[in-house]
C-alpha cells in the first residue's frame, strides 16, 4: 500500500525552524506523489506544494497582545479544529500531526482508520517538568510549569498546561511519534512510552549555506559562540559562568541570538562586567558569524535536537555540547560535558584554546559525521518511515 499523508502544521510553511521541515516533509511527499493535502496557514512563495489548504481566517489573531503562552496555543487550537474537518473528507491512509496542535485530529484520523503519526521535537513532558523544575529553583524564578491563571478562559490555553495535559494525551493517542533524535527518544522511553512506536528521524541542513571553514591558526583570535535564543534550558548561565573563570581580554564570547526576559538581567551584568561578551541578536544567517568562530557552545538541559548544531558541526567548528543538546555528534567528534558544569565547559574551553591543532581535528571530524545528516537524507528517511509503518 502506497502511502497517503494528510499533513497539518499551525505555521506557514517554509521559513525557518519547524516551518523549513515541514516544507522539506512536504516537497518531497508532493514530489513521489504521497501527499493528499497539507494543512496550514499558508506557505511562502518559494515553496512549491500544491495540495495546500491554507487558512486564512485565524480568530486568534483578536488575542495576539497576549503573552505568548497564551496567542500560539489559540493559534494551534484553531489549526488543530480545522483540519479536523478536513480530515471528515480526507482519503488518506496516515494523518501527520505536531504536538501541542493535534488532538482533536488525531480522534477524527482513528475514526476514519488511518495511521496516526505525532511528531514532537522536544523531550518528553514529563523528562522536561523534572529537569526546568529544578533549573527555576535555582534561580528563585517562578517555574514555568506552575499554573496559577485565576482566569479559567486562559487557563484553558496557558501553553505549559497544555504540555502536561494534552500532550500527554497526544502521545498516548499516536500510532507512531517521529523524533529527532537519540537523547529524545531515550526520554520517552523512560516514561513508559513502547519503544515500538518511536521513530527517530534526524532533521538535516544545507551544506550550500553551512561548509567547513579555513583551518585555524594560533595567530587566529579566538571566539566562542552560542547560537539560538537566549534561555534558561539552554545553559546559558553556565556559559557565562565557564566564561568568567577563563576569559582573557583578547578573546570574545559572541551570542547569537534574541534575549530571553528569564535571562537578560543576568546578561547585563556580566556584559557590563566582562567588554568581550557580545551579543548580536537574531541573524537571519548565522553562517557568517560560525565561519569566523573558534568553537561553538551548546550546553543545553532540554533540547530536541537542535538545528544549530548541525550547522556548526558542518562549518567546522568543535562543539562543546551535553547529551541533553540531542548532537548528533559522536564521542570523538565534540568534548560533551555533564549539563549544569560551568567547571566543565571552562576546562573545554581552555582545551580548545591552548591546542589548536586538535580544535582543527575536532572539527574536521565534526564535518564527516555531520555530513549524513543533509536535508535530502531526511527527506529519504522519512519517506522510508512513512513505507515502513504502512508495512507494519
Amino acid at each position: 500500500m502506497k502511502p497517503k499523508v494528510f499533513y497539518s502544521i499551525a505555521s506557514k510553511v517554509g521559513g525557518s525552524g519547524l516551518s523549513l521541515v515541514s516544507q522539506m516533509a512536504c516537497e518531497e511527499l508532493e514530489k513521489k506523489h504521497m501527499l493528499e493535502q497539507l494543512v496550514c496557514f499558508g506557505v511562502y512563495k518559494n515553496v512549491r506544494i500544491t495540495h495546500t489548504n491554507r487558512i486564512f481566517f485565524q480568530p486568534a489573531k483578536l488575542f495576539s497582545h497576549l503573552p505568548s503562552k497564551y496567542y500560539y496555543s489559540m493559534k494551534r487550537r484553531w489549526l488543530d479544529f480545522r483540519a479536523s474537518h478536513y480530515l471528515k473528507r480526507s482519503k488518506a491512509n496516515i494523518f501527520h500531526g505536531w504536538t501541542h496542535e493535534s488532538l482533536k485530529s488525531m480522534h477524527v484520523a482513528r475514526s476514519k482508520g488511518m495511521l496516526v503519526v505525532l511528531e514532537r521535537g522536544n523531550p518528553h513532558p514529563l523528562y522536561s517538568k523534572m529537569i526546568l523544575e529544578d533549573e527555576y529553583k535555582k534561580y528563585k524564578k517562578l517555574n514555568i510549569f506552575h499554573i496559577d491563571d485565576s482566569n479559567p478562559f486562559l487557563r484553558n490555553f496557558n501553553h505549559y498546561r497544555y504540555e502536561l495535559d494534552e500532550a500527554i494525551k497526544e502521545i498516548e493517542l499516536a500510532d507512531y511519534i517521529f523524533v529527532n533524535s537519540a537523547f529524545c527518544a531515550k526520554t520517552y522511553a523512560r516514561f513508559g512510552v513502547d519503544t515500538k512506536k518511536i521513530f527517530m528521524i534526524p532533521r538535516g541542513f544545507d551544506p550550500k549555506s553551512y561548509f567547513p571553514r579555513k583551518p585555524q591558526k594560533a595567530s587566529d583570535p579566538f571566539i566562542a559562540i552560542f547560537v539560538g535564543e537566549l534561555l534558561l534550558r539552554k545553559g546559558i548561565k553556565y556559559i557565562l559562568e565557564a566564561w568568567k573563570k577563563v576569559s582573557r581580554p583578547q578573546d570574545e564570547l559572541c551570542f547569537v541570538g534574541t534575549i530571553s526576559d528569564e535571562v537578560s538581567e543576568m546578561m547585563r551584568h556580566y556584559r557590563k562586567t566582562f567588554k568581550n561578551i557580545k551579543c548580536v541578536g537574531k541573524q537571519s544567517n548565522p553562517s557568517l558569524f560560525l565561519q569566523k568562530a573558534s568553537v561553538f557552545l551548546f550546553p543545553s538541559l532540554d533540547e530536541g535536537s537542535a538545528k544549530v548544531t548541525y550547522e556548526a558541526m558542518a562549518t567546522g567548528l568543535p562543539c562543546v555540547l551535553t547529551e541533553n543538546s540531542g548532537s548528533l555528534a559522536t564521542k570523538d567528534s565534540a568534548i560533551f560535558v555533564p549539563i549544569r558544569s560551568s567547571n566543565a565547559i571552562a576546562n573545554a574551553i581552555v582545551t580548545l584554546r591552548d591546542d589548536v591543532a586538535y580544535r582543527n581535528r575536532l572539527g574536521m571530524k565534526a564535518v564527516k559525521v555531520i555530513q549524513q545528516f543533509t536535508w535530502k537524507q531526511y527527506q529519504k528517511n522519512l519517506i522510508n518511515a512513512y513505507k515502513k509503518i504502512l508495512a507494519a
